[in-house]
């Protein structure tokens, strides 16, 4: 077949389009259907670094070149949809999330009007405990958006000093060398700033610059020198290469980083051998249907997040039936955007002031307006007006807080030498006259499944005169050796520390209870009971008493902030009805039990039998009281009420009703004697 040259449309990267938007689409509404759709954004990378690069080469080759005329373009092409779809989640938010929500996104939307989202995310991720998840947070997906308008910014100015057509390989050289910096950069710091990582421009500006690697490559005309089936190869190659990393990639990679290169290449080689060819593959992405989608994906993409995001903190249960409601609805929404906002001015003749002052200057100063009001009612909006709004508010504001908020709870990511020492992490009976004694037996240790007991554990304490250091690692499982099979790479370097100390210094404890989320870890890999049973049997071995507490239901509907939501979707049931205990739960309570029931100095416990009544496992108690405080932890104050309530049924339960002077003493070395024998 006879190559082509070099055409002024290119339908099949509409089609490419389609194929980002909905790889993104999908993998947000539901992740298991595509574990690695999140890499459709740098697909839209790649796309991008292309056609803006081809854009400034050729104008720069010709003489003709406007840095006023190229952001005249840009806004022309961002600022409609981009503003008009953040203005409608502003207004929204105030009346339809809880007022600090609310205030998250008049924040979030004040960062976007500069250009600074993923600015925002990455400095405030996760920073306040009572807002909402980051998959309910509506203008999240607009970090995207600001690498790709930073880059922008930047990108032309850079061409225009150092982009000569005389030496164009050897500018071509030093691009591919900073792109593959940037992958190199994004793999060495992801252990250390995942956050930075994932959303700055430095450690994203590879996956845009290897666009305008393809763009220089047709530039020079060198794809002209291969013949049709090597053009053949690399598309299927590149298709391959999306397809693989879809399915290999995941959120626990480390990505970006070197396994990014998968999809930005992928996208590259699809990019660049359609330039040239009517292939296979380019023919499928020119198809009616995905061209129509390309051509909508921008909107497509402003719009199907916030859905999704108002959806999820809305607490509906998300179904096939909703999922493909929303699919619908973003496409309705986008096709709107693209007929009435998009189109009428991306095609407008305005001059470059009259273009700035329309579609960025006014629309910044009234979204900038509205944030700053939002910001200064607290979120409330004009529902500070409502006086019995504000007391349901307060009246059903559920009080409850991780347990790492509190200090007696020793919960952190990466412990110290002062934190083993720290006396704020004894828990328990600490009016007996040898604390220090007492302290120097007991300890819990592993991971926020470990600490949410906490309570519980303090109740006994109290009840049994007993008290114990509690020091736990987040995300990190309690078993000596290697833990790469079963963190993920954020997590590995502190965890390997963290564990390093913690074993080295376990030798003055005589008791040790361990608990963790026993189910997470075994899901990633089988040999997880394995390691975790050697590392007791070794516990043991040194004569330590191990206590191991079993997996808390997990509770998938529960969300503590429901009562407060429902003023605002007054159809949604908290109490939704109980559940019986996941199965693979059970599973892994059960081994764990009868491996210590095959073991000396191994004991088993779990409150499983008060948290699912009749096997009906719910977040509240007889009450109606949250005992939770996310699907999978119990609240601080739920976890000493159930402490208290098992007390009050039965006293405090085996084994813990040995932790107590001589009994103790007595059942260790009754142990001991077995040992030995």
């Amino acid at each position: 077949m006879k190559l082509k040259n070099i055409p002024t449309y290119r339908s099949d990267i509409d089609g490419l389009r389609a194929v980002a938007v909905l790889l993104v689409i999908i993998f947000h509404l539901d992740k298991s259907l595509l574990p690695g759709g999140f890499i459709g954004v740098d697909i839209f990378f790649v796309i991008s670094g292309y056609l803006i690069s081809l854009y400034i080469f050729t104008k720069i080759d010709s003489n003709e070149f406007s840095l006023a005329e190229f952001y005249r373009r840009r806004v022309k092409r961002i600022a409609p949809a981009m503003f008009t779809v953040l203005i409608v989640v502003l207004v929204a938010s105030q009346f339809m999330l809880l007022p600090l929500d609310a205030k998250d996104v008049a924040s979030s939307a004040l960062w976007s009007v500069f250009s600074m989202t993923n600015v925002y995310f990455f400095l405030n991720e996760d920073v306040s405990y009572f807002a909402s998840s980051m998959n309910e947070k509506p203008l999240l997906h607009y970090w995207s958006l600001a690498v790709e308008e930073q880059f922008y910014l930047l990108w032309p100015v850079i061409l225009l000093l150092t982009y000569k057509k005389k030496a164009m390989m050897t500018f071509l050289l030093a691009l591919i060398l900073l792109s593959l910096f940037s992958f190199l950069a994004a793999q060495y710091f992801y252990s250390t700033d995942p956050s930075f990582v994932y959303y700055m421009l430095p450690t994203r500006s590879g996956e845009l610059m290897v666009g305008a690697i393809v763009a220089l490559i047709i530039k020079s005309g060198y794809g002209l020198k291969y013949q049709y089936i090597t053009h053949l190869s690399l598309s299927y190659t590149g298709m391959i290469l999306i397809v693989l990393s879809v399915i290999v990639i995941s959120e626990d990679a480390v990505f970006p980083g070197i396994i990014a290169l998968l999809p930005t290449v992928g996208a590259a080689l699809l990019i660049f051998s359609g330039q040239y060819s009517e292939n296979p593959i380019a023919q499928v992405l020119k198809s009616s249907f995905l061209v129509k989608i390309g051509l909508i994906s921008y909107s497509a993409y402003l719009w199907h997040w916030p859905l999704i995001a108002f959806f999820r903190y809305g607490l509906f249960e998300q179904t096939w039936l909703s999922n493909i409601t929303l699919i619908l609805l973003t496409f309705f929404l986008a096709l709107i955007s693209y007929l009435y906002i998009e189109q009428p001015f991306r095609y407008s003749n305005q001059s470059v002031g009259k273009v700035f002052k329309k579609l960025l200057v006014y629309p910044a100063i009234c979204i900038t307006s509205i944030a700053l009001g939002a910001l200064i009612l607290e979120g409330h909006g004009i529902r500070i007006l409502s006086d019995k709004y504000l007391k349901l508010n307060d009246s059903v504001h559920i009080e409850v807080k991780p347990n790492y908020h509190f200090k007696y709870v020793c919960q952190k990511s990466l412990i110290s030498i002062s934190d083993i020492k720290n006396e704020a992490c004894i828990v328990g009976y600490k009016s007996t006259e040898n604390k220090e004694e007492i302290d120097a037996n007991i300890i819990l240790i592993g991971d926020s499944n470990a600490a949410h007991y906490v309570g519980m554990l303090g109740a006994f304490a109290k009840e049994q005169e007993f008290a114990f250091r509690n020091l736990q690692i987040n995300a990190c499982p309690p078993v000596i050796g290697k833990i790469d099979k079963y963190v993920t790479q954020q997590y590995k370097k502190s965890c390997q520390q963290s564990l390093s100390l913690l074993w080295s210094h376990l030798h003055q404890y005589k008791t040790i209870i361990m608990s963790a989320s026993w189910l997470s870890y075994q899901t990633k890999s089988p040999k997880f009971l394995i390691d975790f049973y050697q590392t007791v049997l070794h516990l043991t071995s040194l004569q330590k008493q191990v206590f191991i507490i079993g997996k808390a239901p997990i509770i998938y509907s529960y969300n503590r902030s429901c009562f407060s939501r429902s003023l605002s979707f007054p159809f949604v049931n908290c109490y939704r009805a109980s559940k019986p205990l996941h199965l693979q739960i059970e599973k892994i309570n059960l081994s764990l039990k009868e491996f210590s029931q095959q073991h000396d100095l191994v004991e088993y416990y779990d409150a499983n039998n008060v948290l699912c009544q009749n096997n009906n496992c719910t977040a509240y108690d007889r009450r109606g009281n949250p005992r939770y405080y996310d699907k999978s932890h119990l609240s601080i104050k739920g976890s000493w009420n159930l402490g208290k309530e098992i007390i009050n049924s039965e006293g405090v339960p085996y084994p813990f009703n040995l932790l107590k002077g001589e009994e103790l003493t007595t059942k260790l070395a009754s142990s001991d004697t077995m040992l030995k024998d």
